[in-house]
């Protein structure tokens, strides 16, 4: 199943429908790195959906379960971290 049929595709499909705009899908952000590979550069990590009138980053899981991550708003003077089990944003020191 590709990934335009699949569940993800689905629910940020629909979240594209709550929100009133088109989400950009596998965005990268300049400052979402992953670790230096072999050769010692850092790769642009994709998101899953970037809605950029909304400020709000998706990351779809198939686990079952939430997990706590921090998360960067698109404006670079705030960070946020989701709860495993608050549905809130909480503000977190910028690193």
């Amino acid at each position: 199943m590709g990934r335009d049929n699949s569940d993800e595709a689905y629910v940020l499909d629909l979240c594209d429908q709550l929100l009133g705009e088109p989400g950009l899908r596998q965005h990268r952000f300049d400052w979402l790195l992953g670790d230096p590979g072999s050769n010692g550069q850092r790769r642009r990590l994709p998101v899953d959906a970037y809605w950029p009138g909304q400020h709000l980053v998706v990351e779809y899981s198939t686990t079952g379960r939430c997990r706590t991550s921090t998360c960067r708003n698109a404006s670079p003077s705030a960070a946020y971290t989701a709860g495993s089990s608050a549905r809130s944003t909480t503000p977190v020191a910028k690193p």
